[in-house]
């Protein structure tokens, strides 16, 4: 973590590089334990000379506001979620309730999904479903 924290640093945008954001984690859960493991990321990167917005992407986005800035205790700079219309075999909205869910544990932060995928990895000889 730390070399890598060194390279990011050197090509943050600031820095004239390319990178503009940095996750601090993917779908991690939040607990007092957790906000230490957390926390200890984001002192990292500080350390390190990362000064770009960290992020986190809650794979829950909006029931829990794991690490978002608008929450006590340790956060990111940027809260986000995920959405998966696709699933893993059958075509689905974006889900509805998503807008409503991130200003109720973001109201501060811009909407943002960190991910938005057309499906998952189906394993081998699965039923595979064509829509066209």
């Amino acid at each position: 973590m730390t070399a890598i924290s060194q390279i990011i640093a050197k090509n943050q945008i600031t820095n004239g590089g390319p990178i503009i954001l940095v996750q601090a984690e993917n779908e991690y859960s939040a607990s007092a334990s957790n906000d230490i493991y957390m926390q200890a990321i984001i002192d990292l990167y500080r350390s390190n000379g990362i000064v770009i917005p960290t992020t986190h992407n809650d794979q829950h986005a909006g029931l829990n506001g794991n690490f978002s800035p608008d929450k006590p205790g340790t956060h990111v700079d940027i809260y986000c979620g995920d959405s998966y219309p696709q699933g893993s075999n059958s075509w689905a909205q974006v889900q509805s309730v998503y807008y409503s869910n991130h200003v109720a544990s973001a109201p501060s932060d811009p909407l943002c999904l960190a991910e938005l995928g057309g499906g998952f990895l189906l394993g081998w000889g699965s039923l595979i479903y064509r829509y066209f």
